[in-house]
C-alpha cells in the first residue's frame, strides 16, 4: 500500500515538473523583452521609441534612433564604411532611403552578440558595447545621448 501511494506521488510529480518544464522553456529562450520609451524630439513633439531588454539593460536600434531624431537639433546620420568602421555624422539628416521605424516590439528568441564597436565621431574615436541582431545595432540610449 504504502509503495503503491509512494508511486503514485512520484508519478505525479514528475507530470507537475515535465509540464512546467516544457510551459517556462519558450520564456527562458527568450532574450529580447519588448520595451518603449517616449522620446522628446522637439518643445512639442514625442514620439515612440520601440527596443529590447537584454540582460537588464534597454537596446534601441540605432537607426530607430536616427530616423527618429531627423529633423531636429540633435539629428545623425550612420555612415557604414566597407571596412566595418561607423561614422556618426552630427548636424546631419538620417539619410537611409524608404526606411521603416520599428512600431511595435515583439519577443524575439534566437542568438544575439555583444561586441565592442568603435565610432568616429568629429574626429574623435568612442568604444561602447552594443548588441548586433540579425546585423543590426542596437544601443543603450544613455549611450547614444552621451555622443551629443
Amino acid at each position: 500500500m504504502k509503495k503503491k501511494i509512494l508511486k503514485n506521488s512520484l508519478m505525479s510529480f514528475m507530470l507537475v515538473c515535465v509540464i512546467l518544464l516544457s510551459t517556462a522553456s519558450p520564456v527562458f529562450a527568450a532574450w529580447g523583452l519588448p520595451v518603449s520609451v517616449d522620446i522628446k524630439v522637439d518643445d512639442n513633439q514625442t514620439q515612440t521609441l520601440y527596443g529590447y531588454t537584454v540582460e537588464g539593460y534597454d537596446f534601441y536600434s540605432l537607426d530607430d534612433i536616427a530616423y527618429i531624431l531627423k529633423g531636429s537639433s540633435k539629428k545623425f546620420d550612420i555612415q557604414k564604411n566597407s571596412d566595418g568602421s561607423i561614422e556618426l555624422l552630427k548636424n546631419t539628416d538620417f539619410s537611409e532611403v524608404d526606411y521603416t521605424l520599428c512600431t511595435s516590439g515583439v519577443i524575439r528568441t534566437g542568438d544575439v552578440s555583444f561586441i565592442t564597436k568603435s565610432y568616429t565621431i568629429d574626429a574623435r574615436k568612442i568604444i561602447y558595447s552594443i548588441a548586433v541582431v540579425d546585423g543590426e545595432i542596437y544601443m543603450r540610449l544613455s549611450d547614444v545621448f552621451q555622443i551629443f
